[in-house]
């Protein structure tokens, strides 16, 4: 499932940054929050794609918290509200984000672009493939299967095979798993926007 073709230019980066953070205040400061307003909001993004929203801790950088799906499941204008709430809710080890952090953290939205697959490639040529590109990485093994995040700590420390052997684990196989012939390894892109602090102008990149 790959959306559907579309550029994805500043323009839209105000738009789903923009409103990620008005979902963020409307939430966090309201038990009433609707979230068909903001879906409203969204009307025109009704493509398939996967997405994240990544909340920072400002001007730290810190990782305060994330949300989001790399599947092309849903409707960008759906998906987009999803991954805002989850960023928010507290998953991942995170501690629910509260209305007296909302001036001290920077909203940033990740679009998911076509997976690739590196099926027929030795497994020097996808250790290079994935030292030479700062993309997100996953894997399918039968009914095992885990993504790595291009921003993720552990996708951005290491060696190529340590990085594999890590998102074998986090699919519930044995470390070396990526190895055998039956391993489907796909890495993928994101289209990044960012605010460039609270409330601030957004940037691409």
């Amino acid at each position: 499932m790959a959306h559907e073709a579309r550029d994805y230019g500043i323009q839209e980066g105000n738009d789903l940054v923009g409103t990620a953070r008005h979902i963020i205040e409307s939430a966090v400061s309201s038990p009433k929050f609707d979230r068909r307003i903001a879906e409203e909001q969204l009307a025109k993004y009704g493509e398939l794609m996967g997405c994240f929203v990544v909340l920072k801790s400002f001007p730290t950088g810190t990782m305060r918290g994330y949300g989001g799906d790399a599947l092309p499941d849903e409707r960008l204008k759906k998906a987009l509200v999803s991954a805002t709430l989850s960023a928010i809710s507290g998953k991942g080890g995170f501690v629910a984000v509260s209305s007296m952090e909302l001036n001290h953290i920077i909203v940033g939205v990740h679009l998911v672009m076509p997976f690739v697959s590196l099926a027929g490639m030795s497994l020097n040529a996808i250790e290079e493939e994935i030292s030479e590109k700062a993309c997100g990485l996953a894997i399918k093994y039968g009914f095992h299967n885990a993504i790595m995040l291009p921003f993720d700590d552990k996708r951005t420390n290491g060696a190529p095979d340590e990085i594999l052997s890590t998102l074998c684990v986090k699919a519930g196989l044995p470390a070396e798993a990526w190895k055998n012939k039956g391993a489907e390894i796909s890495t993928f892109g994101t289209i990044a926007f960012c605010e460039t602090e609270p409330h601030g102008s957004v940037m691409q990149g």
